[in-house]
């Protein structure tokens, strides 16, 4: 699935380049004016942290048994971590003469408050306080606030007595990871299959990120980049004209910028546009990788699982099937690269220096490779 959206991202990168007329397309270049732009230090074996990769493929295993997991009510034993506690409670603090005040304290108090043991969600000793009660049974708890506790500065370092009463105890059980499982709730037949799918999924995550930290951009074709900036801004502006609102109103409400910081983002957008464009292609012009008409076809047939078409054609006429040859052609340099990332362990004291074979955030743009290029970003910003 996460390869389709790929595909379906791409497809929104192809509406962006050919709204404007007049401006070369980056497939067009030849590979010596591509070797004009960027150069890449690298791009077979792109390291991959082994752990990191392990951790986020066992998260998603994890987070699908835990969507699947049922709750039982638990009456013949205790509570204990990992539980659901449905609490009622009443926090009291001590009177200038030492005594607990008989009325509880502003926002000390609750009734029918769901709370998993474990989760950290409330003061430290809360919780762990809560263990070992049945369920109908009521005590008191004693715990000290933080001396840094921000949600009510009048409450820092200040000891406080809850009394807390447990109404019920529920547990949740996980399904078992089988075969039988992967099948009826993924794409995948087996627990093998699904593992295997998860790592591709993860190493496509990873690919392009690893991939931009080799190129270094020698200078930006910058009608390209006034070509995908100025799209970005008119996509914005057909936004905000839906809602009935402006640009700067959009940006503000829903990008949670200013319209000067959007505009400046959507600068570093088009130049990390052209920047893994222009490396995906000149890969493919150095790996001789091209498209039979095998591949185009069955690789315009997954994009369509994910889009509003029924047939290639409809797609050639939206995109141009010189457009959608492009983003196939690009799509298989990923495969490329993915063939031939290099899965290592990478000891921790050399973490900083492998900064992005685990995160999932793609840097937004290479703008110290040239510095002195301002043209496309100042200009357009100030549209």
């Amino acid at each position: 699935m996460k390869k389709i959206a790929a595909l379906a991202a791409a497809l929104l990168a192809l509406t962006l380049a050919l709204t404007s007329c007049g401006t070369k397309e980056l497939s067009s270049f030849t590979q010596s004016e591509k070797e004009k732009y960027i150069s890449i230090e690298q791009y077979k074996g792109l390291v991959i942290d082994k752990k990191k990769m392990e951790e986020s493929i066992q998260g998603d295993i994890d987070a699908l048994l835990e969507k699947k997991a049922t709750t039982n009510e638990v009456t013949d034993r205790a509570a204990k971590e990992g539980d659901t506690v449905n609490i009622d409670y009443k926090g009291y603090i001590k009177d200038e003469n030492g005594e607990w005040e008989t009325e509880p304290f502003k926002n000390g108090s609750a009734t029918g408050s769901d709370l998993k043991l474990g989760s950290k969600s409330m003061i430290d000793g809360f919780e762990d306080a809560i263990i070992g009660f049945n369920a109908g049974e009521e005590k008191d708890i004693f715990v000290t606030f933080p001396e840094d506790y921000k949600n009510n500065p009048d409450m820092q370092g200040k000891e406080a007595k809850f009394t807390v009463k447990v109404n019920k105890i529920t547990e949740t059980v996980l399904p078992e990871l089988t075969d039988d499982f992967i099948a009826e709730n993924t794409d995948s037949k087996t627990v093998d299959e699904y593992r295997a799918s998860l790592e591709g999924d993860y190493k496509h995550d990873q690919i392009i990120s690893l991939l931009l930290q080799k190129v270094t951009v020698k200078e930006y074709p910058e009608d390209n980049v006034r070509q995908y900036y100025d799209n970005l801004v008119n996509t914005y502006r057909t936004y905000a004209t839906n809602y009935g609102i402006s640009l700067s109103q959009f940006c503000q409400q829903y990008l949670k910028k200013t319209e000067e910081a959007a505009l400046r983002g959507f600068v570093d957008q088009a130049k990390n546009s052209v920047k893994q464009n222009l490396a995906l292609l000149l890969i493919a012009d150095m790996e001789n990788i091209t498209v039979s008409d095998e591949e185009y076809t069955k690789r315009a047939n997954e994009m369509l699982e994910d889009s509003s078409y029924t047939t290639i054609e409809e797609l050639e006429k939206a995109y141009t099937k010189d457009g959608l040859r492009t983003v196939i052609l690009e799509d298989i340099v990923v495969d490329f690269l993915v063939d031939n990332v290099s899965v290592e362990e990478i000891p921790e004291e050399d973490d900083g220096d492998e900064t992005t074979a685990g995160d999932k955030e793609q840097e937004p743009s290479d703008t110290s490779a040239d510095s002195s290029d301002t043209s496309a970003s100042d200009e357009t910003a100030a549209d």
